[in-house]
């Protein structure tokens, strides 16, 4: 069936996509299901093959990614699809996936070229000494944050391989990335945060 997409600017607008599928769900994509501002879906094909599908803010129009067989990324090379070990993340304003192999010491990036519609190998992560069942970012600075089958967040370094513990908040939590919005300015005072817990103690604003 074809479906149309609805955008709302003072008034609705149809978008024709161009393509036909028969079902579409949102998938996780760093916790924001966007990728340098444009949305990803997971889709279904009437064909029953899965798609990836993207909208472009500024041209108003989707496009779908292709989802290619990555012939490196594991053992038995299998279709690269939607599966638990295929994390689709931001990587630096591009669409990337972090990619487990079945032996989850190392991990692959690969980042999806838009003008050349392939996903290119960016580099490989590891070896990490503890298992990790996630990998959540890859921060600019080589190191990467990663939870394991406990819950438990660690930081691993790349550059070091040293791997840091953080805390457990097991897996009923959410994550965002933080950018300050104030500076410091000197000789301000210190600002008393309002408690609602005992563990809570001055702060100052940066």
């Amino acid at each position: 069936m074809m479906k149309r997409v609805m955008i709302l600017k003072y008034s609705w607008k149809k978008i024709d996509p161009g393509f036909q599928f028969s079902e579409l769900w949102f998938y996780w994509i760093d916790k924001r299901d966007t990728v340098n501002g444009n949305p990803y879906w997971f889709g279904g094909r009437v064909d029953g093959k899965d798609i990836l599908i993207g909208f472009d803010m500024s041209k108003l129009v989707l496009k779908i990614v292709p989802l290619s067989t990555l012939d490196d990324y594991d053992d038995k090379a299998k279709p690269f699809v939607p599966r638990p070990h295929v994390e689709f993340v931001d990587f630096n304003g591009s669409l990337g996936a972090i990619v487990f192999p079945w032996r989850n010491a190392y991990f692959d990036v690969w980042v999806f070229v838009d003008v050349e519609q392939v996903w290119t190998k960016n580099h490989s992560v590891g070896p990490i000494e503890v298992k990790l069942n996630r990998v959540l970012r890859c921060l600019k600075d080589g190191r990467v944050l990663g939870m394991r089958p406990t819950g438990y967040l660690i930081v691993f370094n790349s550059k070091t391989k040293c791997v840091k513990g953080l805390f457990n908040f097991g897996y009923d939590f959410e994550m965002y990335d933080y950018t300050t919005s104030l500076v410091y300015i000197q000789g301000m005072e210190k600002v008393r945060l309002r408690k609602r817990h005992s563990s809570w103690s001055y702060s100052y604003i940066q």
